[in-house]
């Protein structure tokens, strides 16, 4: 690949990516993000932090900025979380909808078994905890 396609490809004008590809200007996060994805690789494979090109196979490479988003995203999500007024019934209504996803003890249709197996515990009530 020339200077010239990696500048087009990364966006960095050529002039601006031959000064910091013979050292003469300071590398910034943004540049070498746009560099990698022009590349194909990762930021550790072009820093030298993995120098094993078969740890790349079959990696999913997500562009940068899909990537903040994401980190944005979730740490926007955690502290929705953490600041809900009652973040027990959120939880609970997480873990409602993680068991609505899955099958019914002991049956195939949606219900079918249930009562069975409801009818079972409460004929075996566990000690509570003090």
């Amino acid at each position: 690949m020339t200077m010239a396609s990696l500048a087009r490809a990364s966006g960095i004008q050529r002039t601006y990516l031959s000064q910091k590809m013979h050292g003469k200007s300071r590398w910034y996060l943004k540049d070498i993000e746009a560099v990698a994805s022009a590349l194909g690789t990762t930021i550790a494979f072009l820093t030298g932090e993995t120098d094993e090109p078969d740890r790349l196979q079959g990696a999913v490479f997500v562009p940068a900025n899909e990537y903040r988003e994401f980190l944005a995203w979730r740490e926007t999500s955690a502290h929705t979380a953490v600041n809900e007024e009652r973040p027990a019934e959120a939880g609970r209504s997480a873990l409602s909808r993680v068991a609505l996803s899955q099958p019914v003890l002991g049956g195939s249709e949606a219900g079918e078994g249930l009562d069975s197996e409801c009818a079972r515990r409460d004929s075996n009530p566990q000690p509570s905890d003090p």
